[in-house]
């Protein structure tokens, strides 16, 4: 650059401004490579993000058909649920029609051989030939019906032979 005639001092002031100036460049310069390098990560993980979006998107997209199917599913199963309780439930009714429920008896009263004293106590109350009636007996299976297990020799509980 040449120089006009000036003084030393505004030579030395001039100098000192031209390099700040160029000091101030390299700065900026640095600094600007440092934020494109910045951008050009930013734009990469953009990039993955856009990528994983679409993935989502899609995956979205196919959810209310997946989800009609396992409402029918569910449904389906619901019922199938729903019918077995009932076959169940009339199983255990079934069952339970075949006892007979003797009421009045106290505990231990029938002894040892429960079947054997039900054969001969129903047979005392009621007028009936032990051979045939009697012959589905084979097993006794008794049940409470309900009540607290009452006081050695003291209350009557319910006796359920099958």
């Amino acid at each position: 650059m040449a120089h006009l005639e000036c003084p030393s001092a505004l030579e030395d002031i001039l100098d000192a401004v031209l390099l700040a100036i160029d000091n101030t460049w390299t700065s900026l310069e640095s600094k600007i490579d440092m934020v494109s390098s910045d951008l050009g990560l930013l734009h990469a993980d953009h990039g993955k993000l856009a990528d994983r979006v679409t993935l989502v998107e899609q995956t979205v997209m196919t959810l209310p058909p997946r989800m009609d199917n396992l409402d029918t599913a569910l449904k389906e199963l619901m019922d199938r649920v729903r019918m077995l309780e009932q076959r169940a439930e009339d199983a255990e009714g079934r069952s339970r029609r075949n006892n007979v429920r003797l009421v009045g008896l106290t505990e231990g009263a029938k002894g040892p051989k429960p079947m054997q004293y039900i054969k001969t106590w129903l047979c005392t109350i009621l007028p009936l030939d032990t051979s045939p009636v009697f012959s589905p007996l084979s097993k006794y299976i008794k049940y409470r019906t309900g009540v607290p297990l009452p006081a050695t020799n003291s209350a009557m509980i319910p006796s359920l032979p099958r």
